[in-house]
């Protein structure tokens, strides 16, 4: 009852669409599964930042759903672009908060997700450029893990945290070709550019695959 009062009364105070879709009940059972696996789910803005969390266990609503969005959907160029229509897409939002997918998934690609955020921040590059490649970065290292960039929810759930030498090689190479087209950030928002890192990175199969 709550959530559907600040939800009708959003046009007398705005709130961004990610920490009103933050009211949802996954989003509380994200936040505590999380809390009970040492991650903290900012579901309300700067509540954990408040509490003096430090900020590399601290994972927000927006930034989970754009890990998702370039993960389960391949579209970190989405991510990286539109963030807030991701809140409010309903096909997306559905897609990846929907219910389908396991509070273990969502926690190891949280894990991840932060790993690769705190490590990108000692590449010496600047914000811009680390915003810019920190999705594709991402779907990289989750996709090499399940040996195919058709990831699904059940892959999400094994995955397992990457190397800090892991992060900066899949960076390196993604950013030398960012840099190499220019450094634009509209470079990283077009489609063109999730095809052209899959290029950089070809997925052998999987032993097992291979088998079959």
């Amino acid at each position: 009852a709550r959530a559907q009062i600040i939800q009708a009364t959003n046009n007398q105070s705005s709130i961004p669409p990610a920490y009103l879709r933050s009211l949802d009940r996954v989003h509380l059972q994200i936040e505590r599964y999380f809390k009970s696996h040492g991650l903290h789910y900012d579901r309300r803005k700067s509540s954990c930042k408040n509490e003096g969390i430090p900020a590399k266990d601290i994972i927000a609503v927006p930034f989970l759903g754009q890990c998702l969005i370039a993960t389960l959907l391949q579209q970190p160029d989405y991510a990286r672009a539109r963030p807030a229509q991701i809140f409010r897409d309903e096909t997306k939002y559905k897609r990846i908060f929907g219910g389908d997918i396991s509070l273990k998934a969502y926690c190891a690609l949280g894990k991840v997700s932060v790993f690769v955020r705190q490590s990108l921040k000692k590449s010496g590059f600047g914000l811009g450029v680390q915003n810019d490649l920190i999705f594709y970065v991402l779907l990289v290292l989750c996709a090499q893990q399940a040996g195919k960039y058709d990831l699904s929810p059940e892959d999400l759930e094994g995955l397992a945290l990457p190397t800090s030498d892991d992060v900066q090689s899949v960076f390196c190479v993604i950013n030398d070709e960012y840099q190499r087209l220019g450094g634009y950030a509209s470079i990283v928002k077009n489609s063109s550019f999730v095809d052209t890192v899959k290029g950089l990175f070809r997925l052998e199969p999987l032993e097992s695959e291979q088998e079959m």
